[in-house]
C-alpha cells in the first residue's frame, strides 16, 4: 500500500508549524514511525526513526524503499525495528519505568527503543509518537541541540504529565489544539 501525499499524525496547526520550520540540513529524530517518517524523508538531511510494532515497520520500509527508487527520499535514513522487551514485572508508568500503558504490553519494557537515541550526538528535532514517551522525554532532552526542538504528539494525556512537568516546564512551548487532541512543541534553548 502506498500512502501519497504523507502528513504527520499531529493537530493541523503543529502540521503547519513543520512545513513552515523544517529546514533541508535538518536532523530529526522520531520515536514511532508512519506518515512522519515518509514526510520527513522528503524534506531533511539526516533521519533516524524507531518503531516498535513489526507489521507497520515492515509498511514503512516499503514505502520509503518506494520513494528512494523514485528519488523522492532526500534524507540519509536510518530505520529499526526495536521490539519491547519481555519482563517479570509491571511497573508504575512514569518516566523511569520505560513502560507504556498500553495493556497489551504489561509485562514488557522500552527501554532498548528508548535508549536507541544514545547512540548518535544531537538532533534539530526529536519527534515523539510512539511508546514509552514519559521515559522518550527524558532521554531525548539532552539530544536536542540547543534552539532545537521537542514535540510530543497527544500531549494532554494524563500520563505525561509528571515528564513535562519535570523535564520540560522551563523551555518555551506552542501547544497547537483540536475537539480532541494536542501536538506540543518545545524549544529548547
Amino acid at each position: 500500500m502506498e500512502w501519497k501525499n504523507p502528513l504527520p499524525p499531529l493537530v493541523n496547526g503543529a502540521i503547519d508549524w513543520l512545513q513552515q520550520n523544517i529546514q533541508p540540513d535538518m536532523k530529526i529524530f522520531e520515536y514511532g514511525s508512519g506518515t512522519s517518517t515518509l514526510f520527513f524523508s522528503k524534506f531533511v538531511k539526516t533521519l533516524i526513526s524507531v518503531e516498535h510494532e513489526k507489521k507497520l515497520y515492515e509498511r514503512v520500509l516499503d514505502q520509503l524503499n518506494h520513494f528512494k527508487k523514485m528519488t523522492i527520499v532526500r534524507a540519509f535514513f536510518r530505520y529499526e525495528y526495536i521490539p519491547p522487551e519481555e519482563c517479570f514485572f509491571s511497573f508504575p508508568y512514569s518516566h523511569e519505568s520505560f513502560g507504556t500503558t498500553d495493556k497489551k504490553y504489561l509485562y514488557h519494557n522500552f527501554k532498548n527503543y528508548v535508549f536507541y537515541i544514545k547512540n548518535f550526538t544531537s538532533f534539530d528535532l526529536v519527534l515523539i509518537n510512539g511508546r514509552a514517551r514519559a521515559s522518550c522525554i527524558k532521554t531525548a532532552l539532552p539530544k536536542i541541540r540547543k534552539g532545537g526542538y521537542l514535540i510530543l504528539n497527544n500531549s494532554l494525556k494524563f500520563e505525561y504529565i509528571d515528564a513535562i512537568n519535570t523535564f520540560l516546564n522551563n523551555y518555551p512551548r506552542i501547544n497547537f489544539t483540536n475537539d480532541n487532541d494536542q501536538t506540543t512543541i518545545w524549544t529548547i534553548n
